[in-house]
């Protein structure tokens, strides 16, 4: 399922969320005794999200909205809390804020999960053509919410339009847990809720930083090749297109990538001086290239 929005921005969208999470929050407020206005404001204010959330999703937001929920303790719930509620002096009080507590943690995994919905944001969803970048991608969204709450792998794939085989999600739990980078809220189902640890949030982030590395690292050989090519178009049009000059700035093309940026700056810098004793290059010429391709001043030319 893809998830869009509709005439509203991300950020716009968001924003509304934040105030939605502060009328809940002002709902906790002790000044609040009259159990009837609560449940009035709380049920006022949960059609309010689900109608935002209506007319502001595409392809049935309800499948996102139905993680809210205000309802009130049952019988499935803790034994003891039930217990203190039906003991205290104002029972159907304490019912409706522990209705407004169950609204607000609930309201809190929805913002989470939208955090983790790439389409939401324009993001294009991303080529996943195997388990470990499909791993990867789970851990990276974890990390985004970085907290003591657990989320559903199932749901994130769901979420981001991604397929998996019938049991892969906890298949992949198990996995994680097992090198420990979650941990698994029930090992002893086939569910795959899972909390990111500390291990888990140290991995995926030396891996993006490291991917961002790359990228920076490929982003600038591709700018340095198309200075390259500019300062070789330049010299042909001067006359300087010499077959000596050419290859010596192919080898400085061929370089880019085993040197370090110090390293290919100093080598360039020696063959420019070479160029430049050779009569090849004069230094203005030479100190122009030099800048131009390292963004510095080749000051021993001056």
């Amino acid at each position: 399922m893809k998830f869009t929005l509709i005439k509203i921005g991300y950020q716009d969208f968001t924003a509304e969320l934040d105030r939605f999470t502060s009328s809940i929050n002002s709902l906790n407020n002790p000044k609040h005794t009259n159990s009837e206005y609560l449940r009035r404001e709380l049920e006022t204010l949960h059609q309010q999200i689900q109608d935002f959330a209506q007319k502001s999703i595409a392809s049935e937001p309800e499948i996102l909205t139905e993680l809210i929920s205000t309802s009130a303790i049952s019988l499935l719930d803790n034994f003891g809390l039930r217990y203190d509620i039906e003991r205290s002096e104002n029972p159907e009080l304490e019912k409706q804020k522990y209705r407004v507590t169950t609204l607000k943690n609930t309201f809190k995994f929805f913002k989470d999960y939208i955090e983790l919905i790439d389409s939401l944001k324009g993001v294009d969803q991303p080529t996943i053509n195997s388990i470990r970048e499909k791993q990867d991608y789970i851990l990276e969204k974890l990390s985004h919410v970085f907290n003591d709450n657990y989320y559903d792998i199932a749901l994130i794939l769901d979420y981001n339009d991604i397929p998996y085989r019938t049991d892969e999600p906890s298949e992949i739990a198990d996995d994680l847990d097992r090198r420990g980078y979650v941990v698994i809220k029930d090992k002893y189902s086939n569910k795959s809720e899972v909390q990111l640890t500390v291990k888990g949030a140290n991995y995926i982030e030396r891996k993006l930083n490291s991917k961002k590395r790359k990228a920076e690292k490929q982003a600038l050989e591709g700018s340095l090749n198309e200075k390259i090519d500019e300062i070789l178009d330049r010299l042909n049009k001067l006359g300087l297109g010499q077959e000596i000059i050419y290859e010596d700035f192919e080898e400085m093309r061929q370089m880019q990538d085993k040197l370090s940026k110090k390293s290919w700056s100093q080598l360039l810098k020696g063959k420019l001086f070479d160029l430049t004793v050779s009569k090849l290059l004069n230094k203005e010429t030479a100190n122009f290239i030099y800048e131009f391709l390292t963004d510095q001043r080749l000051k021993f030319l001056e």
